[in-house]
């Protein structure tokens, strides 16, 4: 009987600690794309403000997303900064773009839904 018990609490704990992963990665994910809209060749406040919120968040998001993820988001994102410092303007958007997709992708993996389960 207390196996039982002991096994449904923790059935139960688990299923809490997953549902709370998936609400907290949709809204840091929400913020990101947010910020990541904002992201203009002109205005280097708005990438040092995404790089905030993403050096914030990024060591808990990566407990539970593929590093693959992780990294793809770094790359884009030292890209746009890197081409913001240069002066080079060529293909910013492309890399803005690619950022915020990179983001909607660990949004849609994270989600709660049948098809990220089985």
């Amino acid at each position: 009987m207390k196996s039982l018990i002991f096994s449904t609490c923790a059935l139960i704990l688990l299923v809490g600690i997953i549902i709370y992963n998936g609400i907290y990665i949709k809204n840091v994910t929400s913020d990101l794309i947010e910020k990541a809209e904002n992201i203009t060749y002109e205005n280097k406040k708005s990438t040092e403000e995404f790089r905030k919120l993403w050096e914030e968040n990024e060591h808990k998001i990566c407990i539970s997303v593929s590093h693959k993820d992780i990294d793809n988001i770094n790359l884009a994102l030292s890209v746009l900064e890197a081409k913001q410092k240069s002066g080079e303007s060529d293909s910013f958007n492309e890399y803005s773009a690619l950022l915020r997709e990179y983001i909607n992708e660990i949004k849609n993996k994270e989600r709660l839904h049948i098809d990220n389960v089985v």
